[in-house]
């Protein structure tokens, strides 16, 4: 698997990765196909229910003390059609400078949903929950 990251239409990051961010938008019996190919170096996944997905990452700028969504909020987001996972990919107990971050931004949520769309508006939605000003986003974007 390769990981491409780009903020602005810019690439800010390019790595092979197997990640936990994205198994949800694979499929029913994909992990459990990736857990047998280690175990027995076979691979047994039927991908005839293939559907589109999208991760959808929000960025803040770095220094900035975060403070997660209420969990009544994130589970609203999550029990929204279409939208597979909201993940929070910080913890409140650490310093900021504790998290390994691209250079472009620091990585506040993930959401992953079968309609881009739906994952832009919540994207939004999640940028005022994080005090961020459609501004900020267009300057550290063009930066």
């Amino acid at each position: 698997m390769v990981n491409i990251e780009t903020i602005g239409g810019r690439i800010i990051e390019v790595h092979l990765r197997l990640t936990d961010q994205w198994p949800n938008l694979y499929g029913a019996g994909w992990v459990d196909a990736v857990i047998d190919l280690y175990q027995n170096h076979r691979w047994h996944f039927a991908d005839a229910d293939r559907a589109e997905g999208y991760s959808v990452v929000l960025f803040g700028p770095h220094g900035v003390r975060y403070r997660h969504p209420a969990p009544e909020r994130l589970q609203e987001y999550r029990a929204r059609p279409e939208v597979k996972s909201v993940q929070i990919t910080f913890s409140e107990r650490l310093p900021p400078s504790a998290h390994a971050m691209p250079p472009g931004g620091f990585r506040l949520a993930v959401v992953n949903c079968s309609c881009l769309v739906t994952g832009m508006q919540l994207r939004s939605e999640l940028e005022r929950e994080f005090g961020l000003q459609e501004s900020e986003q267009l300057d550290r974007l063009a930066g």
